[in-house]
């Protein structure tokens, strides 16, 4: 049974079609990355997996339970799955260490020191283990995202969501954030990833959802869709990006 089932989900804002029919499953331990044009969609699919946009139709089964249905405990099911933001949302007045350790605290109710503890193991895990007393304006970007990272795995999620992890990085902190998401790729983490970043891509993930205008125009490996795609519309997406 895959982790998650996404089963012809759509969603409609403003007199508008936002997602057409999606359907596609993750299995424990798989990394997608979702790629496509801007406005294809891309962002209000991650926001729909995590109940903070209610789907029009279709459904979402979490470990073969499904958190669409009516009566859903929404904060249970965020508690199952991590999500990192595109602008870290780290809190300005705590430090890395405390703003890792506030969730397992405040929604696990783990005592004060068990959280503390938990929040350094996962500061170790994304190589910021030198860094938990520094607030996030005394952090580069691409340490701020990695705290972001170890706050997400604090919750010990079932799956995290990333909207455009590397989006707001140069390349070289890009690159940082690659090689930690890369390293909890080794070790299992089941990853949904929302990218315009090809290669980033290409290094972290085992198939590419494409979207375009709301729907999947693909599902496949890296390698065979960078190469072997006879769809213009992803062809030239991927010509675009490595031309940047």
């Amino acid at each position: 049974m895959a982790l998650l089932e996404v089963r012809n989900l759509s969603l409609e804002f403003g007199g508008k079609t936002v997602l057409r029919d999606l359907s596609f499953t993750l299995d424990r331990g798989e990394v997608k990355v979702v790629m496509g044009p801007s406005g294809s969609g891309k962002s209000s699919l991650l926001r729909c997996l995590n109940l903070l946009q209610k789907p029009t139709g279709g459904k979402i089964l979490l470990n073969g339970q499904e958190i669409t249905a009516p009566g859903t405990d929404v904060c249970a099911v965020r508690r199952q799955i991590g999500f990192v933001f595109q602008q870290f949302g780290l809190f300005k007045h705590l430090d890395a260490l405390h703003n890792v350790a506030l969730a397992p605290m405040k929604l696990l109710q783990l005592p004060r020191q068990q959280a503390l503890e938990r929040a350094e193991r996962e500061l170790a895990r994304v190589d910021m283990q030198d860094h938990g007393r520094k607030y996030p304006a005394q952090l580069s970007g691409g340490q701020q995202q990695r705290v972001a990272i170890a706050r997400a795995l604090a919750m010990d999620p079932k799956l995290i969501l990333f909207d455009e992890p590397t989006s707001a990085l140069d390349p070289e902190l890009s690159r940082d954030v690659s090689v930690i998401l890369n390293k909890l790729y080794l070790e299992d983490v089941t990853m949904l990833c929302v990218t315009h970043d090809a290669h980033f891509a290409k290094y972290v993930c085992d198939k590419i959802l494409f979207l375009d205008q709301g729907a999947i125009l693909a599902e496949q490996l890296p390698e065979t869709l960078y190469a072997q795609t006879k769809d213009e519309r992803i062809r030239r997406f991927f010509q675009m990006a490595q031309d940047t």
